[in-house]
């Protein structure tokens, strides 16, 4: 028998191989830090369920690997999507110029225009207080030249703001 849901979303979370999509997936949905994870191929699928204002929620979270093309082949990456996370690394500042380059038109490819992109910074926990303040002056450039929702600076080995910025979505698209 089938589960009813108010709402059935499915979120894709992208980004350069190596910025700790897997390890912020693991500590939301595990609530621990794994420090080693083999590289994603293609896509791992995830499903939440949780409750919002007495609506039941069906979130079905997409890891993609750091390559989108090669998950769009494997066919794993299905659009449209109802949300995104796109994720890089606080410490390179390469792997925000990587989202610019490969990762900003194809996930919104064949998605709602109003479809809510969160910029997710990870790795906060390793870079200081100076790098973090360029780095978040250069994320919240990078969110309003693409027109995205927002940015969060995270740290998934110390659990800082990972359960907050997925609820901030949730509640976005409730």
């Amino acid at each position: 028998m089938a589960e009813n849901y108010d709402y059935n979303w499915k979120i894709v979370v992208g980004g350069p191989s190596g910025v700790g999509k897997t390890c912020f997936l693991h500590r939301y949905i595990f609530r621990e830090f794994v420090k080693d994870t083999k590289p994603t191929i293609g896509c791992q699928f995830h499903t939440q369920v949780l409750k919002r204002n007495k609506k039941k929620i069906k979130m079905d979270l997409w890891d993609l690997g750091g390559h989108f093309k090669e998950a769009k082949q494997h066919s794993c990456v299905t659009p449209p999507f109802n949300a995104a996370f796109l994720l890089f690394d606080l410490s390179d500042k390469q792997t925000l110029e990587n989202l610019r380059k490969e990762w900003i038109s194809q996930i919104k490819e064949g998605s709602p225009a109003t479809m809510p992109i969160v910029l997710v910074g990870t790795k906060m926990d390793i870079v200081n207080k100076e790098q973090l303040a360029k780095m978040e002056t250069m994320a919240q450039a990078f969110v309003k030249e693409n027109k995205l929702m927002a940015f969060k600076a995270t740290s998934s080995k110390l659990g800082v703001k990972v359960d907050e910025t997925i609820t901030d979505m949730v509640n976005m698209l409730v």
